[in-house]
């Protein structure tokens, strides 16, 4: 599962990128009308659209990590569901050669540590790792 909530979130921090590309574009609409379908509160819909339109902040992304790992923790229907719309993006992508940045969007130095952190959440000091 941890898996897909990655690539999930990895779809969506460059959603409103992946949305410009035509080979992509229909799967990831798609993801977007999946999610928006399964989450009924006005705020989580908002966050969906901020990122639609790439006007998200590290916030609003870890906020949906939270909430869609909530979703699918416990239940093997939604996990194939969405393994259903995120899988065929990656398909796509990788037979096309596309590809997006999906590490590192943060560094830090820090009296002699240096630290980064992934657009999944994921901390890494001096290589040790934390979520």
């Amino acid at each position: 599962m941890d898996e897909l909530i990655n690539q999930t979130m990895a779809i969506l921090a460059s959603g409103a990128n992946l949305l410009k590309t035509p080979v992509v574009n229909e799967s990831v609409k798609a993801l977007f009308s999946w999610l928006k379908d399964k989450f009924s509160t006005k705020s989580t819909k908002e966050k969906l659209d901020l990122v639609e339109k790439g006007e998200q902040s590290d916030e609003t992304i870890h906020g949906l990590k939270a909430l869609i790992t909530n979703l699918i923790e416990d239940n093997q229907m939604l996990q194939k569901e969405l393994a259903g719309k995120v899988n065929p993006i990656y398909s796509l992508m990788e037979n096309e050669g596309i590809s997006f940045i999906s590490k590192t969007n943060r560094l830090e130095v820090k009296d002699h540590s240096v630290g980064f952190q992934d657009i999944q959440g994921n901390i890494n000091f001096n290589g040790k790792t934390s979520k």
